[in-house]
């Protein structure tokens, strides 16, 4: 987790051994009392930011402040030690989010992080802070789904591949926010690393930013998006869009088929 404008960040790791004794209940009632109360403020800081953004600065000092008031070390049972912050839809956001492949020496990562904290240096020397709430990224393994982000970690070299979910976040209506997504979904999609495996979107988040999306996935994520139709066609009837929405109609229209078509009549 890395707040904006500051200089360090907050990292969590989980070690998945035994460490003593979990925390009790009592521990995750104060906790979520404590969270409850977070998540409403940063809902009412949120429409003041972007009513004020030269105030982001501040906040966003405060935000790091606060992170390293968390407990250096705590036992927990997994499902808490993964799902560590409860009533996060009181604040809605706004969220981009892309997978990488991860470099054994994480170069790519560093590289991807390095275009986020320089896009944001650039703005705030123009007094604009399209990003006010935090970068987030997570590390996990490779994926078997053929839609899954983390299929980028089967596309390496040697199909193992960790993979990590790097996505930029920030209060609704902040101002400058589209053309600050484009900038880095710009730079992002750029960045093949070492295993040379371009990243790919998180479906379920803010896409709508990335330049020439649909050509972009399948380009990258061609052969699986294919082998996802094909598990479809005739058992799913696209023009009702039982699963379809225009948005995923347009995704799922292969860019050669349109061109193939173009040249036919021609």
């Amino acid at each position: 987790n890395w707040d904006p404008l500051n200089d360090d960040c907050w990292l969590k790791f989980v070690d998945f051994k035994p460490g003593g004794e979990p925390e009790k209940q009592s521990y995750y009632l104060g906790k979520s009392i404590r969270e409850f109360f977070q998540e409403n403020a940063m809902n009412w800081i949120g429409p003041l930011l972007v009513k004020k953004p030269h105030l982001t600065p501040g906040y966003c000092w405060l935000s790091n402040f606060l992170l390293k008031k968390q407990p250096s070390k705590i036992v927990q049972q997994l499902p808490h030690a993964i799902h560590y912050r409860k009533h996060v839809s009181v604040a809605p956001v706004y969220d981009m989010e892309f997978a990488f492949v991860v470099d054994d020496d994480y170069e790519n990562v560093s590289e991807a992080c390095k275009v986020v904290y320089e896009a944001v240096k650039e703005h705030s020397k123009k007094d604009s802070y399209p990003m006010n709430v935090c970068l987030e990224m997570r590390f996990m393994g490779a994926s078997d789904s053929l839609l899954c982000p983390a299929v980028v970690g089967k596309q390496s070299p040697n199909g193992t591949a960790k993979t990590v979910y790097i996505e930029v976040l920030t209060m609704p209506g902040t101002p400058d926010w589209k053309e600050f997504c484009k900038e880095i979904a710009t730079e992002w999609c750029k960045i093949g690393g070492k295993k040379g495996v371009k990243p790919l979107i998180h479906w379920a988040k803010e896409v709508e930013p990335v330049p020439n999306l649909r050509e972009y996935m399948w380009e990258n994520n061609r052969e699986n998006m294919e082998k996802f139709l094909g598990h479809l066609s005739g058992k799913v009837d696209m023009t009702k869009k039982l699963f379809f929405n225009d948005f995923l109609t347009h995704m799922f229209t292969d860019p050669r088929q349109l061109t193939d078509h173009v040249h036919s009549s021609s």
